[in-house]
């Protein structure tokens, strides 16, 4: 029965520590998605720029005319 005690002791430090990674994972998920969604709307415009384009970008209720 000792056996089966460690072994569940064990088990319950494992539990805790894959659930303290997994939301240590989850925050880091995160702020990588937020990063994401601020730098993809100025690569585009440098990305444009450097191809010498003229876009028109919606942006909600505005526009950003790049030149």
């Amino acid at each position: 029965m000792k056996h089966v005690a460690e072994l569940e002791e064990k088990l319950a430090k494992l539990t805790k520590e894959l659930n303290e990674a997994n939301a240590i994972k989850k925050e880091a998920i995160d702020a990588v998605e937020k990063g994401d969604r601020q730098l993809n709307p100025a690569q585009m415009v440098t990305q444009n720029r450097q191809n010498h384009e003229t876009i028109l970008y919606p942006l909600s209720s505005f526009a950003i005319f790049v030149v």
